[in-house]
């Protein structure tokens, strides 16, 4: 079965995304600070190929949409070289009442982009297979799964701290 792996991807992802930005938070040093980000980013660069597996699975649809798997992993690949190498990516920290947080570059644009273009193709699919299902339990557990999606993403808001305007 594919989704034994895409949980763990799953969950990796969110570990090494939050435990970084906790130890970031908790560090008085700016550049410790900047370093953990940059490491927790490696877990979010990740994030919407986990959730394009993870909806891909649920609907017993991954060999199918293969092609959107491999440049999801891909780009998620591509912006995690970038978050290490690139300083466009994320340019600096910022000093906010609970500590540091990261502010974004140019580079990180094209990512967001990205993350939502991912994040709205899995609700497209959710709605997809929703209105397709033939019973019951698959409908309701479509609607579940559209519905905690559609909740989760509101989440999103958290990009609204990043600062993209902050001088170097």
């Amino acid at each position: 079965s594919t989704f034994s792996p895409v949980i763990c991807f799953g969950s990796v992802s969110a570990t090494v995304w939050l435990l970084s930005y906790g130890i970031a938070y908790a560090t008085p040093y700016p550049d410790i600070a900047l370093w953990w980000f940059k490491v927790g980013h490696i877990g979010i660069v990740s994030i919407p190929a986990c959730i394009s597996l993870f909806t891909l699975a649920i609907v017993q649809r991954v060999r199918v949409r293969l092609g959107l798997v491999l440049s999801a992993i891909a780009g998620s690949v591509g912006f995690g070289i970038a978050v290490l190498m690139n300083p466009s990516f994320i340019r600096g920290v910022a000093t906010f009442p609970w500590g540091y947080y990261p502010t974004y570059g140019p580079l990180s644009v094209p990512f967001l982009l990205w993350f939502a273009l991912l994040l709205a193709n899995s609700l497209q699919i959710f709605w997809i297979e929703y209105r397709r299902a033939r019973t019951k339990i698959q409908t309701d557990r479509l609607r579940a799964f559209l519905w905690s999606f559609c909740v989760s993403y509101v989440g999103l808001v958290d990009y609204v701290a990043m600062d993209m305007k902050s001088p170097l």
